[in-house]
């Protein structure tokens, strides 16, 4: 953190034109810290679709869908194994799963 303080200082005191760079930054730093839980949005919404049967995804249906999919895989994440997996290995591994099975069955089309 303080490194990343003294670059931020750096950046701002130089140059006003490098205030994006520090932006850009932070939003990296942010997505780091989510890792790929974030893929849960990603999959909630589609599943969302194929779950209510319509043509658009409503906001409540994502919410609800990616809410339990962040459950199960919390769930599965500290119950399934003998030792305690990172909920991100979880949810990268159910979104991969639905996303094949997603492409398989849309190639037979």
């Amino acid at each position: 953190m303080i490194l990343f303080e003294k670059i931020k200082q750096l950046l701002l005191r130089s140059h006003t034109k490098f205030v994006p760079l520090h932006l850009e930054m932070r939003a990296a730093a942010g997505r780091a810290a989510a890792g790929p839980i974030a893929f849960i949005a990603l999959a909630g919404p589609q599943i969302a679709r194929r779950i209510t049967r319509s043509a658009g995804v409503t906001l409540i249906a994502s919410a609800l869908t990616g809410s339990l999919l962040l459950t199960a895989a919390d769930y599965a994440a500290r119950h399934a194994f003998a030792t305690q997996l990172p909920v991100g290995i979880m949810t990268v591994s159910i979104g991969g799963i639905y996303f094949l099975w997603l492409l398989v069955k849309e190639g037979r089309r």
